[in-house]
């Protein structure tokens, strides 16, 4: 029985030779940026060619951590005009001396730094949050805006929908960055 023998066994020598060298100096190039830095010192190499190659050598790319996906909305692109045009909400939590936590919603007028509303309860919920933004647009009239972060109670379906059926824009701020509100 005949096994198989290459006819070209140092063909890709010199592109594995590059590749070798590469990963120590750019740990976190892939094969394409591998593949394009090669063509540009004037080597032909084919991307396929590099990739398979790349694989099987074992070279392997550093993967950068995955981005958190950013929220549909406006990003502080409403200016505040006036009073009563952008409003801004927040929670903050605190604990009891027995452990228990408490939350406080605080809603404020981004023009007048004037406070709208502190509601303080054990948890809040969605129906929650919309049950207290229906009394403050009665009492204030609806804003154009809301500013508020990504929290599970501004990101709900809930609130979502509140504030679609009354045309007020729900303006989040970018994840991490606390002081855009």
């Amino acid at each position: 029985m005949v096994s198989y023998c290459r006819l070209q066994p140092l063909k890709y020598e010199p592109l594995l030779k590059i590749m070798a060298e590469m990963p120590r100096m750019h740990n976190t190039w892939g094969y394409r940026l591998i593949h394009g830095w090669i063509r540009e010192k004037g080597q032909d190499f084919g991307l396929y060619r590099v990739r398979r190659l790349w694989k099987q050598h074992g070279y392997v790319r550093l993967w950068r951590k995955k981005r958190r996906k950013i929220r549909a909305g406006a990003r502080l692109k409403p200016l505040s005009m006036g009073p009563n045009t952008i409003w801004c909400m927040d929670f903050v939590e605190d604990r009891l001396t027995t452990g228990r936590k408490l939350f406080a919603l605080l809603v404020k007028d981004e023009a007048t730094a004037f406070a709208l509303n502190v509601s303080i309860a054990h948890s809040f919920k969605g129906e929650n949050v919309e049950r207290i933004l229906d009394a403050l647009v009665d009492e204030y009239g609806a804003p154009a805006d809301i500013r508020c972060d990504n929290g599970g109670q501004f990101i709900s379906y809930v609130v979502q929908r509140w504030a679609q059926s009354r045309g007020i824009e729900m303006a989040h701020i970018d994840p991490g960055k606390p002081w855009q509100k």
